[in-house]
């Protein structure tokens, strides 16, 4: 009995710390109607951006939702961050794993002898306990490896918070593109309009051509056309802004979004030192040299295992009534090689992940310069188009003081302000290209240029 008591308290001892099973089933029914239940105005989203923000969200909800707060809703919010934060936790899960000592190996061997003499034991009881020793290090290559993939993965985590920041500013940027188009174009619809009234009672006078008077019309229907088009195009760009912020589109109707992130536009930006930012900081850049530095770890840990760890500890021998003690001892003997294959796989994995790392960082400075180049020339564009619809303007401005005066007719300002409309809308499409321009800029560097708290922590 005592013997059964001890082997009972032994095996709890050993079971105590063991995990059990959790069952947890996935409902495609109750992930859906979550998925449908989902607000900006949460308070999920509002602990998540409180912590992010370091600051107290008030007053809660925001009366508007500029680009930052939507980027980190949308952060909190999109499946490829969580997958990224779960894979961050398998690497991190790694690092324990890499850090356990192996377990020691009990033996046991009873023999049984059948022609012993009169009075001795036919017994002999072989017990040892041997615990193994790592030598040359091999521990500590395992967890410098195992922490430089969980860095890696946590990079990862950032690199995909920022794609998702870049979709969200794509897709504000074409939804204000497409409100600030339907509001000239809803005034061309006007000014055309008004022309058609005035040509159809010149025809009645008799001062001008069936002809003209149609192109007139067409020009109004081919004007209608374009804003029933853009406003088709509303309604998908705010369908595209809610997948972006994977939210049901129902989510966005009752909330005002703010554009001032997109109107700002910096006027100077130098390629060195935005290229700078870029090597220094960019998570993918960042990721890829713990990558490197993982491969480095892993070549360590196959040199190490050139040399045999070992296995010691006490060893008991009962043999048929004799008590025997002594120290059992193991080995591993490179005889047949010096883990040389594995050692070339290392090595061949290092360069890999140099060469890697080579390939991004050339890749990194071409697309920054490229996107420093195109934002300049953009900015050019800009400048002209503004010039344009200055000069158009004052045009207007002296057009309605001449239509004032008598000196030309309501027809002749109509023609004007249509000119003055075209040069706003061609302004519009400058700024849309130079706000695309410095998009690309920053997805170059993948850090905002303008709103500084767009991007979570990927600590947070």
């Amino acid at each position: 009995m005592a013997r059964n008591v001890s082997a009972l308290v032994l095996l709890a001892a050993v079971t105590a710390g063991c995990t059990t099973f959790q069952d947890e089933p996935i409902s495609p029914e109750t992930s859906a109607a979550a998925f449908e239940a989902r607000r900006l105005d949460s308070s999920e989203v509002r602990a998540f951006l409180e912590t992010d923000l370091h600051r107290e969200m008030t007053p809660w909800p925001p009366k508007q939702w500029s680009l930052d707060l939507l980027a980190l809703a949308a952060c909190y919010y999109q499946p490829q961050v969580k997958v990224a934060q779960a894979q961050w936790q398998v690497a991190e899960a790694g690092i324990r794993t890499a850090g356990q000592w192996p377990h020691p190996a009990l033996r046991f061997t009873p023999q049984y002898v059948t022609n012993t003499g009169g009075g001795i034991s036919p017994w002999i009881v072989d017990f040892s306990v041997l615990a193994p020793i790592e030598t040359a290090g091999k521990r500590g290559y395992r967890i410098a490896r195992a922490r430089n993939l969980a860095t890696a993965a946590r990079l990862n985590t950032a690199t995909l918070a920022w794609q998702v920041h870049s979709r969200v500013r794509t897709s504000l940027l074409n939804l204000y593109t497409a409100l600030h188009t339907e509001s000239l174009q809803q005034e061309q619809v006007r000014l055309q309009q008004q022309t058609v009234e005035m040509q159809e009672k010149q025809l009645q006078r008799g001062e001008i051509s069936q002809l003209v008077l149609s192109q007139a019309r067409i020009a109004l229907d081919q004007a209608r056309l374009s804003l029933i088009g853009t406003s088709k195009q509303i309604a998908q760009d705010r369908a595209a802004l809610a997948a972006a912020l994977a939210l049901p589109e129902a989510a966005l109707t009752r909330i005002d979004l703010s554009f001032t992130c997109l109107e700002k536009v910096p006027s100077s930006l130098l390629a060195a030192e935005v290229r700078k930012a870029a090597l220094w900081s960019r998570p993918d850049v960042l990721s890829s040299l713990a990558d490197y530095q993982a491969a480095q770890s892993d070549l360590q840990l196959e040199i190490a295992r050139q040399y045999p760890d070992i296995s010691l500890g006490p060893a008991y021998e009962f043999d048929q009534g004799q008590n025997e003690w002594g120290i059992g001892l193991a080995v591993t003997l490179p005889i047949f090689n010096q883990n040389q294959g594995p050692i070339a796989a290392a090595e061949a994995k290092r360069r890999e992940a140099a060469e890697r790392f080579y390939a991004l960082q050339i890749s990194v400075i071409s697309q920054v310069e490229q996107a420093a180049v195109g934002y300049s020339k953009a900015l050019d564009v800009l400048k002209v188009a503004e010039s344009i619809l200055a000069q158009r303007t004052d045009q207007e401005k002296i057009a309605q003081r001449q239509f004032e005066v008598g000196d030309i007719s309501r027809l002749e300002l109509l023609t004007v302000e249509q000119d003055r409309n075209a040069a706003s809308l061609s302004r519009l499409q400058s700024f849309v290209g130079v706000q695309q321009a410095l998009g690309a800029l920053e997805d170059a560097v993948m850090r905002p240029l303008v709103c500084e708290d767009s991007v979570p922590n990927p600590k947070e």
